[in-house]
């Protein structure tokens, strides 16, 4: 795989580490506490954004 498309994957990924830190800071922000739709939300982005993430890993390793 081209090395320019490997860092970009790679860069990506660790957006996607970031965007899920960012939406649990942002659920915390307004009270103090993550209430039970904030966590059903936060559930729901950490499922899709893991896959996505795996998918991105799986491509830059060859798979």
């Amino acid at each position: 795989m081209n090395s320019l498309i490997r860092l970009e994957i790679t860069n990506q990924i660790l957006n996607c580490r970031n965007f899920l830190r960012s939406c649990k800071r942002a659920a915390l922000k307004d009270d103090g506490v993550i209430d039970a739709d904030e966590k059903r939300i936060l559930n729901k982005l950490v499922k899709a954004t893991e896959k996505y993430a795996k998918e991105l890993d799986k491509l830059s390793k060859g798979r």
